[in-house]
């Protein structure tokens, strides 16, 4: 052992602090000054019994009681402290441990300080923080790169703070330059301790003290708001593993740090941080663990504040638990392998923070989604077996497609960033370098639950045109197994049920758009698949209209979602049959499409009960312009052999088996007639 150790183990247990006789600290070659067990340890072993007087914080520079004293230490200035005490006592705490350094050999602290990382030797800090500009290169495009930033604009923010508070009322205020300020914010980033976990919360003050700075106090111990260095102590490296139990002994002035399980001579004795993943250990620590199971990627959302506020209605939204865990709406992604190895469902979902899809949900839901939320805030997606083809079945898949290109945009910025960084050149690049690979392989793993996801739900999309058409021919209700379909299904569904209509439809559609027949729904699609949704949901309807239970018997889950669309809608927004929801460019289109069917001689019973007025039939056209804005969302699938972007219809198939209530043409269009006249367009 150094003699520099002996020295602090001679000074600590002059003040209280002592370390068990069977540890050793020893130089380890990775993990630096570190805990051995020069023989074996049972569990239950105390390894270090810390005195509170040996401990260096914010409320040794304000005195708190003489378990938290100056030891000798100048006094800062009332000018200094009390703007600080109130929001920033971490900005003290670390004034004066740069005031501790400058004290040098003065200092009580001294034996403790001198076996720190110095100042003048930035590699021993290992923080990415204080890599070279051309190694952090290593971390662009990756998590750590946010945090590192975000770190530094934080620590210029707080120097510049309190050197403003300080040259106003010292002399020798230049004597804390920015460079010492980062050292000393270092030092409690990366071996303090929370101040709610390790310190007692009723301070027993023997200086006088009003009960408002002592309330304060209190109330910053309990909220975190400074952070404690705990000489000797802090030697302890971090494995990943729990095998050490924290106690606060406040009566007896103590801190106590034992092992949980027995230690077998020889082997390092480790502490415990936290549940960290290697994001958090490379940019607060330094180094990364090899382990699976601390490979995970942070994804960030930004939801509006509807969607903020209807996420934090439902019940299984923990506010408590996110507000302590960090930002509300950060997530993340943990390694496929690591699910697998936990024996979690096959489904691969487990590998998303809880929570993520339900916010994104709340982010894309429609005007019938929204409500149901609202009106069911016990509902948890996670919690529900049937939640591919319940009543969010579409925000859903909407919600898994964002994440698709969300997770792929980062993979993409990862590579982009690391295409011109060349082979590592020293240890703090190769580190960087195998961290962005492995959350490389976090992303592209993450992508294969949602993929097979969105393969199931467009599986009736992408079939092979025979099979396509034998399963249609053979079962005509399984329009939709997994609840989407494509423009070029539902008009192949239409051909096979109703020929004759169909050709009829088809030749209107391609006379308007001088297309040849068979239309081609690839070039259709791209600009005009919004059109043509309002055009064959307005169809349908009129089909379910003209053959009312007869429609409903050859077709029971098309007519229970059209009679769930009407009721979702009808019921909640009064004004459904009043807004034309298309754009401008495409309004005279779908009107002569619609006006041409409706005057089809199949529909010509329809047409008398619709043209009750002239032109009536506008409000159901408004309406299926509605649910095609609503029920559809964009995915990309194949067409023959051709990959297109289009939007897709959802309808839910929540319980097949359900019997639909008879309807009659009445009960079905019962709104229409009763909507003011409009003006032909």
């Amino acid at each position: 052992m150094s003699s520099t150790v002996d020295k602090l183990l001679h000074w600590a247990r002059s003040h209280g602090t002592s370390l068990h006789d069977h540890v050793q600290i020893y130089q380890d070659n990775v993990t630096g000054w570190s805990f051995k067990a020069a023989r074996p340890l049972p569990a239950g072993t105390t390894l270090v019994n810390c005195s509170y007087t040996t401990t260096l914080s914010y409320l040794n520079a304000i005195e708190a009681s003489s378990q938290f004293e100056l030891n000798g230490s100048d006094p800062f200035p009332s000018g200094f402290l009390e703007p600080l005490s109130e929001e920033n006592p971490n900005i003290i705490g670390h004034f004066f441990l740069m005031q501790q350094f400058l004290m040098r050999e003065r200092s009580f602290w001294w034996e403790y300080i001198r076996l720190l990382p110095q100042p003048n030797q930035p590699q021993t800090l290992a923080l990415p923080i204080w890599w070279t500009e051309a190694d952090r290169n290593f971390l662009a495009g990756t998590n750590a790169e946010p945090p590192i930033k975000k770190r530094l604009d934080l620590w210029k923010q707080e120097w510049v703070l309190g050197i403003r508070l300080l040259k106003d009322n010292i002399n020798n205020w230049h004597d804390y330059p920015y460079e010492l300020y980062q050292w000393a914010a270092t030092i409690f980033g990366t071996r303090s301790f929370r101040a709610s976990l390790t310190l007692p919360l009723d301070i027993e003050t023997d200086r006088q003290m009003a009960k408002e700075e002592l309330d304060q106090i209190r109330d910053h111990i309990s909220q975190d708001r400074f952070s404690v260095l705990f000489p000797v102590l802090d030697i302890g490296n971090h494995d990943g593993v729990s095998r050490v139990q924290w106690c606060k002994h406040p009566d007896a002035n103590h801190f106590v740090l034992s092992t949980t399980q027995k230690v077998a001579q020889g082997d390092q004795i480790y502490n415990f941080y936290g549940s960290k993943s290697n994001s958090e250990l490379l940019v607060g620590y330094g180094f990364t663990l090899p382990t699976l199971e601390q490979d995970v990627v942070n994804l960030k959302l930004t939801p509006s504040l509807s969607a903020m506020l209807l996420r934090r209605s439902q019940a299984c939204h923990d506010r408590l638990q996110r507000s302590q865990a960090g930002e509300e709406f950060m997530f993340q992604v943990r390694s496929q392998t690591t699910l697998k190895k936990a024996g979690s469902s096959s489904s691969g979902m487990g590998i998303f923070s809880h929570g993520l899809l339900e916010a994104l949900i709340c982010m894309v839901a429609n005007q019938r989604e929204r409500t149901f939320i609202e009106q069911n805030r016990g509902y948890c997606l996670d919690k529900d077996p049937h939640k591919r083809s319940g009543p969010l079945y579409r925000a859903l898949s909407s919600a898994v497609r964002i994440l698709s290109i969300k997770l792929n945009l980062e993979i993409k910025r990862i590579e982009d960033t690391g295409a011109d960084l060349g082979e590592p050149k020293n240890p703090n690049q190769e580190l960087a370098l195998q961290y962005r690979q492995r959350k490389l392989v976090v992303l592209r793993e993450s992508l294969w639950p949602l993929q097979k996801h969105l393969d199931a739900a467009l599986a009736f999309i992408s079939f092979p045109e025979n099979n396509h058409h034998t399963i249609i021919s053979q079962y005509p209700d399984i329009l939709l197994p997994s609840g989407l379909i494509s423009l070029d299904r539902a008009f192949e569904w239409l051909r096979i049920q109703y020929r004759e209509i169909h050709a009829l439809v088809t030749v209107i559609i391609a006379d308007d758009q001088e297309e040849d027949l068979p239309l081609n729904w690839v070039v259709l699609g791209e600009d005009w698949d919004h059109t043509y949704w309002v055009v064959w949901i307005y169809l349908v309807w009129l089909l379910w209209a003209r053959d009312g239970t007869a429609f409903q018997d050859r077709h029971p889950n098309m007519s229970q979602w059209l009679l769930e669309i009407k009721r979702a809608y009808s019921e909640n927004d009064q004004h459904s049959y009043e807004t034309f929801h298309a754009h401008q460019s495409e309004q005279v289109t779908i009107h002569q499409t619609i006006k041409k069917i409706t005057s089809l001689p199949q529909f010509r019973g329809i047409k008398e009960l619709l043209q009750v007025q002239p032109n009536s039939w506008g409000p159901l056209r408004n309406f299926a312009s509605l649910v095609a804005k609503e029920e559809t969302m964009t995915a990309t699938f194949v067409i023959g052999i051709v990959t297109v972007e289009q939007k897709v219809l959802a309808i839910n198939q929540d319980n097949p088996s359900r019997t639909v209530p008879p309807a009659v043409k009445s009960e079905i269009l019962e709104e229409e007639p009763q909507i003011k006249q409009e003006k032909e367009e």
